[in-house]
This record gives structure tokens, sequence and C-alpha cells, in this order.
């Protein structure tokens, strides 16, 4: 799979390795470890820095473990040691160029929690493996469970959200409110189970006080499109296909965005969707925005590893699934009404979050964010 990730929140590290042994053996390639951490998703990047015959083997575990053996090199030997080289070349051995690994879901891969990535050089000795290089290694941190990395400011004070990693949804009428798994989900369902439409006092009650996170409110929802730096380029309409089904959406991409390498990605900016002050919306009358851009799978793995969101279009009710978005801001607007953010192929009003109220008895999807403090 060819994926080429973004800098952005990496960590990299590169130290040359020494061959041990006699001036024979040959000079070991300097070995590039990158990762980039979700809260439940990690993707590991190994680059040796040219092509060689020499096997490298890596792992990565949590930092509590490696301290429990004194040092990272302590804990490979005792990996390498427990481990045929059987073993070993059937999973993570491996030969010239760059190794790209990505793990989601793993029983091992919790939230909030410091890993260590490590890898070195080795050569087969009898049934096991020997190292015969240094250890290279990095930590890397998990975020809060269900949260994504991108960092959003939201106001003229400078806050930041980082949004969780989907839309909620209700699984059955006898329990509460969830997230549901990946970012492109939608039912678009407001009335059968699963459903992920709610009235606003159906989202708001499903977030209690203590929760640690929330629903933007009304003028950090406008923040987000028209005041932070750079707004007006920092969003896209798109269509994701996934698994046979194209689900069409709204990107928003981070403060300090990078594209990654292998994307081709066009902003409603370069779509000349602008702003009209007149409707308080970017608007481009004729335009299919989730035309412009396409991604699969693997594309957007890419792009959500570098920091960006992605709103799908769940309408109100099932017909107008995969037509337009509404997404209930936590404002009220009276005793009857709220507000809410809402977009279509060829539009994004902010009229709906400055001025236009909306019955709070409209059944809207749900989006949360966590602050960053």
């Amino acid at each position: 799979m060819k994926k080429f990730l973004s800098f952005f929140a990496f960590v990299a590290i590169m130290i040359s390795f020494a061959a041990c042994g006699g001036g024979n053996e040959p000079e070991l390639a300097t070995l590039q470890l990158k990762v980039q951490a979700l809260s439940h998703k990690a993707y590991f990047v190994i680059t040796p820095s040219a092509n060689n015959q020499q096997e490298y083997f890596f792992c990565w575990t949590r930092k509590s473990e490696v301290e429990e053996k004194g040092s990272v090199e302590d804990y490979a030997e005792y990996y390498l040691n427990g481990w045929s080289y059987e073993n070993l070349n059937n999973f993570q051995l491996f030969r010239k160029g760059k190794m790209e690994y990505c793990t989601a879901g793993d029983y091992y891969l919790v939230s909030n929690t410091t890993f260590v990535l490590f890898a070195c050089y080795i050569v087969k000795e009898g049934d096991k493996a020997k190292r015969v290089s240094d250890v290279e290694s990095i930590e890397f941190t998990t975020l809060p469970e269900y949260t994504l990395n991108g960092e959003f400011t939201v106001d003229a004070q400078g806050k930041k959200v980082r949004f969780m990693q989907a839309n909620m949804y209700q699984p059955s009428n006898l329990s509460g409110l969830k997230l549901m798994e990946n970012q492109w989900d939608c039912v678009g369902s407001n009335s059968s189970y699963p459903r992920d439409l709610f009235t606003w006092d159906q989202a708001m009650n499903a977030l209690p006080s203590t929760a640690p996170y929330h629903l933007l409110p009304a003028n950090e929802w406008a923040y987000l499109f028209r005041e932070r730096p750079n707004a007006e380029r920092l969003f896209a309409h798109a269509t994701l296909s996934i698994d046979g089904n194209d689900i069409h959406g709204l990107i928003l991409l981070p403060d300090n965005w990078e594209k990654p390498d292998d994307i081709q990605l066009t902003t409603d900016f370069e779509m000349e969707m602008l702003w009209d002050e007149q409707e308080e919306q970017y608007r481009k009358t004729g335009l299919d925005g989730y035309s412009v851009n396409n991604f699969d799978k693997d594309q957007w793995e890419s792009l959500e590893f570098a920091g960006a969101v992605f709103l799908p279009a769940a309408g109100s009710n099932v017909s107008d699934k995969n037509t337009y978005g509404n997404y209930w801001s936590s404002t009220p607007s009276g005793e009857t009404d709220a507000h809410r953010f809402a977009f279509g192929s060829y539009y994004i009003s902010l009229s709906c979050l400055y001025e236009w109220r909306t019955a709070r008895t409209y059944c809207h999807a749900v989006r949360p964010v966590r602050e960053i403090k």
C-alpha cells in the first residue's frame, strides 16, 4: 500500500548505525524512523538511507515495559531471545527500502499512552536472530480516546480544539449516543435505528457537562470558516470512495495544514467558491464541489493522519443523505430554536449561524470537539 505521510505531527529521528564486529562486515545504512499516532491508530515508517541486503527488525511496545527491562537495547535483546528467527522472518524482518505499517483497533495500542518504536539490523545465528547494530528508537504518545490530531483555532483568543473521531449515533432506542467508528460513517436516519440525526435537545442532553467533549457554539463554527488565519483556504468539498460507496462531504483542514506528498487536493477557494457578503455564505452557482476531489480509503487515511476532518453530508433524513449536511451548534435561539452549520454541493452557509434560526425539533448531525488545554 503506497502512502506518503505529511511531516505534520510527526516525530522524526535519524541516527547512523555503526556495524559491529570485524572490518570485513559491510557498513549498515542509516535508518530513519517516523511515527504518527491518533488515539487507537498509529502509522509507522522505517526507511534505510540506502538499499542493502542486511535485514532489519522492528517492534513497538509500551514505554513502561521497556523501562522494566532497563533500556531499549535490553528490551530488544529480550525480544529477540524470545522469538525464533523464522517467526521474526514471517512478521517483522525487512530488507531494502521503506517499510510502512499501519495498526488500527489493536488491543495493545491504547489511547493517552506513551509507546516506543525501535529497530535494528540483525543476522541469523542458529535458530535465533543476532543484533549487529545499535538500536534506533523513538517515543510517541497516543491521543486521548476517540480524538483526531488536527488542531483548529476557534476564537480570537487562540482557543484550539480537536474534533472527535466521527459523528454521533444511537444504536437502539434503549441506548445513548455513541461515536461512530470512522469519519465517513453516516446513516441519514432521524427515526429508525441506528440513527445519527437528532433534535437539538437530544443532542445537548446526550453530552453531559462532565464529558471531555462538547458541541461548537455558533460563533466558533463561524470563526473556523471566516476568521482563523488563512480560513478561506482550509476547507474543501470531496467524495470518499469507501468499500464501493461514494460518501459526499466537507473536509476541514487544520491550522498548520501540510498536504501529504501523494495527495492532490483542490480547496474550495481554488474552486472559486467565494464569499457572498449579502447571503453570508461561500457559494459558486452551478458547481458540484463533491465531484472535484475524490479519494479512496488509502488516500483518505493519509489525509486523516495529516489532521484533516471529514463531515459527511448526512442530510436531515434518508432521502437527503449525500446531498447536504446540517450540524447542530450548541447555541440556542430563544426558547424553541437553535443555530446550525449547513453546506451543500455548491455552498457553505454561515447565515444559519449568524442570523437564521432553526426549530429545535428538526433533526441534524452531531459532531463533538475536545478543547486543547
